[in-house]
């Protein structure tokens, strides 16, 4: 970190300039490749070594120091994008990982929730991206489940998703191939074909 020639002064100490945003890793890691693309052993490295830490990091401060100018480290569409690596990885992180994902996003949501009942001028509209992120909450449990070899309440909560619309339907389709994989491989022919007809509306 340099000296700042102009002598602006900054909102954030020095320990929270330090911290990269959490999901900018893996667009560095896109920047370096030139037209190439990484491995997902890479990606998921990148993820486990640095994504994650920094997503707790920002969490920690943030609980910390409650206020609107933490919460505004993070930009709705990077954690985003970050949640949505970890649900699509599901099966290729180790479950511990992937656990960890799940509790902090579940403590991200609360936070949010606890944001946007403030009164204005404490709200900012830019809370209202932040819902965008709630729509993985039915996605993290039918995978945590399914991680957990308790396919009836995957399945149950995948049901859930759908018929709430929480689920996105191409997310689903992906998800449920992998549940259908497993209904045929125990033989239960029955529940395979309950959820290709759930996919199906």
């Amino acid at each position: 970190m340099v000296d700042d020639s102009l002598g602006d002064k900054t909102k954030y100490s020095n320990a929270v300039l330090k911290n990269f945003d959490s999901y900018c890793y893996i667009l560095y890691l896109e920047s370096l490749s030139y037209g190439k693309t990484y491995s997902t052993e890479a990606k998921i490295y990148a993820f486990k070594t640095y994504m994650l830490p920094s997503l707790v990091r920002d969490m920690s401060l943030i609980l910390n120091c409650p206020n609107q100018t933490n919460l505004d480290l993070i930009w709705p569409g990077a954690i985003s994008n970050l949640f949505a690596f970890g649900v699509d990885h599901y099966d290729k992180i180790s479950f511990s990982d992937y656990d960890s994902l799940y509790v902090l996003f579940k403590k991200y949501i609360d936070l949010f929730d606890a944001y946007s009942n403030l009164p204005e001028p404490d709200r900012t509209d830019k809370l209202k991206l932040f819902s965008e992120v709630k729509k993985f909450r039915c996605e993290f449990m039918s995978k945590e489940y399914f991680l957990e070899k308790d396919f009836d309440k995957s399945y149950l909560q995948l049901s859930a998703g759908l018929a709430s619309g929480e689920y996105q339907i191409d997310r689903a389709i992906l998800f449920g191939k992998d549940l259908i994989g497993h209904f045929k491989e125990i033989k239960d022919t029955n529940q395979a074909f309950a959820t290709l007809d759930m996919l199906s509306f």
